[in-house]
């Protein structure tokens, strides 16, 4: 029966949207979406973006969807990361990733660097990702997941790009 074998049916992408599921677009292969600075295909909560394929078309990510970008950000051709966004620098990431893709960022957007070269790399200050600050929104706040307490995500207009500070202050509890 052929209508069994659909990955989606009329009733599944009623409720379920076609970003309700995680990519994974292999080397060589294209997932291929409209270009819209306006209604770019939204990618929403428990969704994720990976693999080392091309990204062409408009993608915003908000509400929990996941950019990642280890091996993906360079083939991504118009990304907005908007409020509750996450982009995750993991492992398999090549610091600094490049944002010449990214059109805007803004909201509050979740960092994920559990598992990411920042980590291991022994250095209190590390560049994420090379981006113009006029890319970034007046307001957007940075939270940062995977790092030790007390790190911190900020623009900085001196190393030209989104730096992780992992400088911990003191804590000291007192019993």
């Amino acid at each position: 029966n052929l209508k069994e074998r659909r990955a989606f049916t009329v009733a599944e992408m009623t409720t379920r949207g076609i970003a309700a599921t995680n990519y994974t677009v292999a080397a060589g292969a294209t997932l291929r979406m409209p270009y819209s600075a306006t209604a770019p295909l939204t990618v929403g909560p428990g969704t994720t973006f990976s693999g080392a394929g091309a990204f062409e078309g408009s993608y915003r990510f908000a509400n929990g969807g996941v950019a990642d970008f280890a091996g993906v950000t360079t083939a991504m051709e118009d990304v907005q990361v908007a409020d509750g966004g996450v982009m995750k620098f993991g492992a398999g990431a090549t610091l600094p990733v490049s944002g010449a893709n990214i059109s805007s960022v803004s909201g509050h957007v979740v960092v994920d660097v559990a598992g990411s070269p920042a980590m291991t790399s022994g250095r209190p200050h590390t560049l994420l990702m090379d981006i113009d600050a006029d890319r970034i929104a007046a307001g957007t706040e940075f939270s940062v997941i995977g790092a030790s307490r007390g790190a911190a995500v900020s623009y900085s207009a001196e190393q030209g790009g989104l730096v992780l500070d992992q400088n911990n202050p003191f804590v000291m509890t007192v019993r």
